[in-house]
This record gives structure tokens, sequence and C-alpha cells, in this order.
């Protein structure tokens, strides 16, 4: 049991990299590209319009 232990210690402080793999395709690449500049566009736009919109609606109100 404590020889179990020690080796899920030592091994939690391995590391391994994955393998890398580059594509030569220009259309490939583009369709990615667009598809990480829509997804972070969607988050900048989602994070910044509804939040400043909620917060101009809520200041609009005349408490009573």
């Amino acid at each position: 049991m404590a020889k179990n232990c020690w080796n899920v210690f030592w091994g939690f402080w391995d590391y391994e990299t994955p393998k890398v793999i580059v594509v030569k395709n220009r259309n490939l690449g583009f369709i990615y590209r667009t598809v990480q500049l829509l997804i972070l566009l969607y988050f900048v736009w989602c994070a910044g319009v509804p939040s400043s919109s909620i917060f101009m609606d809520l200041s609009s109100h005349d408490p009573m």
C-alpha cells in the first residue's frame, strides 16, 4: 500500500507533451482560424454588450 502511494505521488510530477502535427492546407487553416475568431467574437459580444445594456436599464429606473 505504501509503495503504491509513493508511485502515485511521483507519478503526479511526470510531464508529457502531446505530439504536434503541422497540416499544410490553406483551406483547412482558414476555416480553423475563422472558427477561432467567431468563438472569440461571441465571447466578447456576450461579455460586453448584454452586461452594459443591463447596467443602463438598471440605472435608468427611478427608485421610489
